[in-house]
C-alpha cells in the first residue's frame, strides 16, 4: 500500500513536531483519512508525559467535528502500534475498538514489552478492522522513534556526539578561550536539534571555557540567516527518508526552515528542553557563574532540569554539593574516571531519556565513543573558512562510515556511525 504524499508529509511533520516535547513517551504521529476520498479528516501527536496519545488526540479533534452522530468512515494512519496497556492514560486500542475504523496502517510494532500482554493487532482484526504494516510508515519511525526502541530494548539512550571542527579538524585551540568555529546557519539548524534532543552532555574542559546553558533557544528570524536558509544547497528532499541520527538531522535541515513549525517552538520554547547534564571532576575550575547560570535557566522553565556526574571517592564542598542537590532534583550521580560510559547511559535511560547528545569534550568523546551502538551516530561540523594552526581533533576513533553529508553555508555537515558493538 503506497502512502500518499499529503498524508506522508503530515506524519512528518507531526513526528518533528512532538519530538523532544513528549518524552519519555515516544513522539508517535497520527493521521485519520476519509475511507472514500482519503482526504485528511483529522491529526495528532503524542502530547507531555501525562497528556493524550497521538490517536486520542486525532479522534479529539474529529469528534469536535461530528460532535452529534457516528463518525465517517475513516482509516487511521500511525506510526506506531497502538498502546494496548493502561498507563497515565488508556489504552489507545480501547478507543480505536470503540471508534471502528475501516483500517489500521501503521509503521512500527511497539517494542514496549507492556504491549504484549494483549495483542492489540489481532483483537483489531477481530474486530473487523483492516490491520495494515505499511514500510514507508516504517521509515518515517525509524528517523524519530529509534531512541524510544534503544531505550525501552537495550535500557540505554541513542547517543550522538557531535563537534564543530576547523578546516584542520580541530575543535579546540586548546587556549582558555571559546573559538566560534560553526556559522550562523549552522547554529540556526543546531538549536533545533537540541530541541529535539532529551539530554545534553558535556565535560569539564567544556564549562570550564565557556561555561555553558545547553539550553534550546528559539532563533531569532534575522533576514540574514533567513536568506541562506533558503539556499539550495540546504534544502533537503522529505521524499527520501534516512533512519536514525541521519533521518532525525535530515528532517532538522528541513522543517527548521517552515513558519508553521518554528513558530510552535517559540511559543512552546519551554517545553522543549533537554536535560543539561555536567561532569565535574574533583579538580574542576568551575566558572563563578556557572551555577548561578543554571539557577535561573531553572527558574525560566519552571524545574530542576540539570544532573551532574562526580568522581567517585573524590571530596567536594558541602556548598557546591548543596547548589547542584537543589539544581538537580536528586539527578546527581558519582561515577569512576576509569570508565563511566555504559553506567551513565543506563542512569540516562533510568531518567527517561531517550536521545542524548554529547557535545564537547574529549574526556566524554573518548568514553562515549566506546559505547556506541547501531542507533548511534557521529555529527561533524567542518568549517571551510575557520583555522586554527593547533588544538584539539575529537577522540573518537577513526573506523567511522559517513551516511549523510550536506554543505550548510561555510560548513560540512557529515553524518557517521561507528563501528558497532552490538
Amino acid at each position: 500500500m503506497h502512502l500518499p504524499k499529503e498524508i506522508r508529509e503530515e506524519l512528518l511533520r507531526l513526528s518533528f513536531l512532538s519530538m523532544g516535547y513528549s518524552s519519555p513517551n515516544p513522539p508517535v504521529a497520527c493521521v485519520l483519512t476519509a475511507a472514500s476520498t482519503g482526504e485528511i479528516l483529522a491529526t495528532g501527536r503524542t502530547q507531555m508525559t501525562g497528556g493524550n496519545h497521538a490517536e486520542r488526540e486525532a479522534y479529539k479533534s474529529l469528534r469536535e467535528k461530528y460532535k452529534m452522530g457516528p463518525l465517517p468512515a475513516h482509516k487511521v494512519y500511525v506510526t506506531l502500534e497502538p498502546c494496548s496497556h493502561f498507563g497515565k492514560t488508556p489504552p489507545c486500542l480501547d478507543l480505536l475498538l470503540e471508534e471502528k475504523p475501516l483500517a489500521l496502517i501503521y509503521g512500527w510494532k511497539d517494542p514496549n514489552p507492556l504491549v504484549r500482554k494483549r495483542d492489540s493487532l489481532q483483537e483489531l482484526q477481530r474486530a473487523g478492522i483492516q490491520v495494515v504494516q505499511n514500510p514507508e510508515l516504517g521509515d518515517i519511525a525509524s528517523s524519530f522513534l529509534f531512541g524510544f526502541a534503544e531505550r525501552i530494548q537495550k535500557g540505554r539512550p541513542a547517543l550522538l556526539l557531535k563537534s564543530s571542527v576547523s578546516r584542520e579538524g580541530f575543535y579546540s585551540s586548546g587556549g582558555e578561550f571559546r573559538e566560534k568555529i560553526s556559522s550562523q546557519t549552522s547554529d540556526f539548524f543546531l538549536s533545533y536539534l537540541r530541541s529535539k534532543m532529551d539530554a545534553i552532555l558535556v565535560g569539564p574542559k567544556t564549562i570550564e571555557v565557556d561555561s555553558p546553558k545547553l539550553d534550546f533557544r528559539s532563533p531569532k528570524d534575522d533576514s540574514d540567516t533567513l536568506k541562506k536558509l533558503q539556499e539550495p544547497e540546504i534544502s533537503t528532499d522529505s521524499s527520501v527518508v534516512k533512519k536514525g541520527f541521519s533521518g532525525l538531522i535530515s528532517e532538522i535541515l528541513h522543517y527548521s526552515t517552515d513558519l508553521s513549525v518554528r513558530r510552535i517552538h517559540q511559543e512552546m520554547e519551554k517545553f522543549y528542553q533537554p536535560l543539561r547534564v555536567f561532569f565535574l571532576p574533583a579538580e574542576i575550575k568551575l566558572p563563578s557563574e556557572f551555577l548561578t547560570i543554571q539557577e535561573e535557566l531553572n527558574r525560566r522553565q519552571e524545574k530542576r532540569n540539570t544532573a551532574f556526574f562526580l568522581e567517585s571517592e573524590k571530596e567536594y564542598s558541602k556548598d557546591l554539593l548543596f547548589r547542584i542537590e537543589k539544581l538537580s532534583d536528586g539527578k546527581v550521580k558519582r561515577y569512576s574516571s576509569k570508565s563511566f560510559g555504559s553506567r551513565t547511559l543506563k542512569d540516562l535511560a533510568d531518567w527517561g531519556i531517550n536521545t542524548a547528545l554529547v557535545e564537547g569534550g574529549n574526556l566524554l568523546y573518548r568514553e562515549f565513543s566506546k559505547e556506541m551502538k547501531n542507533s548511534d551516530s557521529i555529527l561533524r561540523i567542518q568549517s571551510k573558512t575557520v583555522t586554527l594552526e593547533k588544538g584539539d581533533s575529537p577522540d573518537w576513533g577513526t573506523n567511522l562510515t559517513l551516511e549523510f553529508e550536506r554543505d550548510i553555508d561555510s560548513d560540512k555537515w557529515e553524518v557517521f556511525t561507528a563501528c558497532s558493538q552490538d
